[in-house]
């Protein structure tokens, strides 16, 4: 093993967000000891939201590409799948044979089923080591990197998953573990791959108690110079406390891609060198999004004449699980209360009066503030349509005479008031309000 080198990394500008439920990504841009762009998904693999999945393999019969798998960019893998974000894995073959087949270097499952296995003799061995240690995901997400078990296709530990291997373990336990291996070949001085190239690189890593998977990608673009091996390595064990890591394939196969939690778009989120490469395999990355907006409140914004025994409902945003409820007479209301349902019976409502409310989606860590939505209650007699002071015959033919009218329409005119329930046209919503007013001067609240 080559010793590990001091780090040299001072923070400069960083950037934190949580995308996802259980995903945190940051965002660094370093100047010492050169430009970098650096990516750092980290993934919390105790959320029951996250789930992954290494590219399969070709369908065995008929297997039109010859190969164990085909190329494929990792945004176009992404997307494939509907996941949220998705990583450059293996080496492969490089350049694929025309039909877009290639074989992977190093083990490789993909939803429990192995397709390549370890190699004892990578043709790369400047910088691929014989049987190259392997991350296993298994389907609960317990995840730890293990050897080569009994046989080429299995594991020293656990049963292959989603399985994936690079060149070496860069992290052991907490230490920086290059490996010696002999120096590129034609280069003048020898180099060695591990320590003196400086390029774009693939990392992935755990957390010593095993719960967070670090997801790493240092550009060679956009104004980013990369890093070597040993370099990241050590910013991985020294920053982010990474405990065992592999380095996965780098130069122009690096490739992180996310899909925007808002529009669902997914994009290329690192500058990739070359432009985004079709690779042999990606893993993709499943979390739930935050929660979206709660929609079409009713009462809606800006109703008026609305009963004092009204209801409250919405549309639930997509990806909510339950909201916070806030209500009341001062904007934005007080809180009510969390809720699974879509409707809140707030009791009866003062006549005359403005109220405001707003309906804050949630959904684990995540809270969505809603907007704030107002109506106001209708004034007392509300059913005395002909302003004698009670509810009476002439009332109820003027609601007879409106029912099925669309208020919107210019020719209604005199129907607004029959519309007691606010919802656009006079229907039997309408009458259901009305006939417990129907009694004279006696009238119910809210009448």
């Amino acid at each position: 093993m080559v010793a590990a080198a001091p780090s040299s990394h001072l923070r400069a500008a960083v950037t934190v967000s949580q995308p996802y439920r259980g995903v945190i990504r940051i965002v660094r841009t370093e100047s010492q000891p050169r430009p970098e762009n650096i990516n750092i998904i980290e993934i919390d693999l105790t959320d029951p939201g996250v789930h992954f999945k290494l590219s399969p393999a070709n369908p065995p019969s008929p297997n039109t590409y010859s190969n164990e798998t085909r190329v494929q960019t990792t945004l176009d893998y992404m997307n494939q799948e509907s996941a949220q974000l998705a990583v450059n894995v293996h080496f492969f073959d490089f350049p694929a044979n025309n039909n877009g087949g290639t074989n992977l270097t190093g083990i490789a499952a993909s939803l429990g089923n192995v397709y390549s296995a370890f190699d004892p003799n990578p043709v790369l061995s400047y910088a691929i080591v014989p049987n190259s240690p392997a991350l296993n995901i298994a389907a609960d997400n317990h995840s730890e990197i293990v050897a080569r078990g009994a046989t080429d296709t299995s594991l020293a530990s656990g049963v292959p998953f989603n399985t994936l291997s690079g060149s070496a373990q860069i992290i052991t336990n907490g230490q920086t573990t290059i490996p010696n291996v002999p120096t590129k070949p034609n280069t003048d001085p020898p180099l060695h791959w591990y320590t003196d190239q400086i390029a774009a690189r693939t990392a992935i890593g755990l957390s010593q108690d095993g719960n967070t998977l670090f997801v790493f990608t240092v550009d060679a673009a956009g104004g980013s110079q990369g890093m070597s091996v040993i370099e990241m390595a050590d910013f991985l064990r020294t920053q982010y406390n990474v405990y065992n890591a592999l380095n996965l394939d780098g130069g122009g196969s690096t490739t992180l891609s996310m899909a925007d939690p808002t529009t669902h778009v997914g994009s290329v989120i690192n500058a990739s060198s070359g432009g985004p490469r079709a690779v042999g395999s990606s893993l993709a990355i499943f979390a739930e999004a935050a929660p979206l907006l709660a929609t079409a409140p009713n009462p809606h914004d800006g109703a008026t004449g609305v009963v004092t025994s009204a209801t409250l409902s919405w549309t639930s945003g997509s990806y909510a699980t339950s909201r916070d409820v806030y209500f009341g007479t001062v904007t934005p209301g007080t809180f009510q209360g969390n809720q699974a349902s879509t409707t809140y019976d707030p009791g009866t409502l003062s006549p005359a009066t403005i109220y405001y409310w707003r309906i804050d989606e949630k959904n684990g860590s995540f809270t969505t503030t809603g907007a704030v939505w107002s109506f106001k209650t209708a004034s007392v007699p509300r059913a005395d349509f002909d302003g004698d002071g009670d509810v009476d015959q002439t009332d109820f033919g003027h609601l007879q005479n409106c029912f099925f009218v669309d208020i919107s329409v210019p020719t209604s005119s005199g129907c607004e008031d029959a519309d007691l329930t606010g919802s656009g046209n006079v229907d039997s919503a309408d009458f259901t309000t009305f006939l417990p007013c129907f009694g004279g001067a006696n009238r119910p609240p809210g009448c």
